[in-house]
């Protein structure tokens, strides 16, 4: 009787019987041609191909009939075709790039549903989705403006989508065990990105420095779980830190005070699944924080 009992509680906690291996041996080999071609001295342009892998690996955790054992390595095929330019008398660079990436059995992080009522709650584990396709345009710009201020601008548009992914995970609560996402944006993949800011430097007596910048940057809305829940929603956030600081011009010692999140922005770094609730829960971003740093070099 204890044991039909014993064996009747694994059944449930394991979802029933199954082959777990204990090690995986793989082969690869990664590739990446380039080629560049100089215009004049002022433009470059670039094409590069690559071939990239990340190794498979075991399930530790307790997976059930929709999470296998193990999961299989993640093979990335990308394209690239860039230029660099040079301009306004060599004060200003400007890089832009076109990019595709198509990946083979994407390796993600979900959660299995239960077997069943009396199952163990949700549990996290890796599984292959089955083909993910991200590409993008990316410019990224620096400027002498004068002498002794600089600004920087980054600008990034990326549609990064689920290509083929018939059985993959549901939302919590949703009521359903399968969802089909082909064609659904990833997860922790904003559309936008915007990276931009400001540097000053003003001489002083005694060999002293004072310098000051400003960065600000924002993301637009992403879902931070793979199944995309509701929940698990990020809404768009933008960023802005600001620093102020005195240091020898040769750059030996500095001290700098500096203000992050200066407007006190709530956001989310990461999201997951709560084990058995049907929710989610949150890593909250940094609130406004202020400090101070001092670094001497040798």
């Amino acid at each position: 009787m204890f044991q039909a009992g014993g064996q009747l509680l694994r059944d449930i906690a394991l979802g029933g019987g199954y082959y777990r291996e204990d090690s995986i041996k793989e082969n690869n080999v990664s590739s990446l041609l380039s080629a560049s071609y100089r215009f004049s001295d002022a433009v470059m342009g670039y094409v590069s191909w690559s071939r990239g892998y990340k190794a498979g690996g075991i399930n530790f955790d307790v997976v059930g009939p929709f999470t296998a054992p193990t999961f299989e390595p993640e093979r990335a095929t990308s394209l690239e075709l860039g230029m660099k330019t040079r301009f306004w008398d060599e004060r200003a660079l400007l890089d832009l790039a076109v990019y595709q990436t198509d990946v083979d059995n994407y390796q993600a992080l979900t959660y299995s549903p239960p077997t069943s009522l009396f199952a163990p709650p949700l549990r996290d584990n890796l599984i292959n989705v089955g083909k993910v396709r991200l590409r993008g345009i990316e410019l990224d710009s620096a400027w002498q403006l004068t002498p002794r201020l600089t600004g920087r601008l980054g600008l990034a548009w990326s549609d990064a989508r689920y290509r083929s992914f018939p059985n993959a995970p549901c939302p919590p609560a949703s009521g359903q065990w399968t969802c089909d996402l082909s064609g659904e944006r990833l997860y922790n993949a904003p559309e936008w990105n915007l990276s931009s800011g400001l540097d000053h430097t003003h001489p002083l007596p005694y060999g002293l420095e004072a310098y000051s910048g400003i960065d600000y940057s924002f993301r637009t809305g992403y879902s931070g779980t793979l199944e995309g829940g509701e929940g698990s929603y990020q809404p768009s956030y933008g960023l802005t830190n600001l620093r102020l600081g005195l240091r020898s011009q040769d750059r030996a010692w500095e001290v700098e005070g500096w203000v992050r999140n200066v407007f006190d922005r709530q956001y989310i770094t990461a999201v997951y699944s709560l084990l058995g609730s049907g929710d989610y829960g949150v890593m909250t971003g940094s609130e406004r924080t202020v400090g101070t740093t001092v670094r001497l070099r040798y």
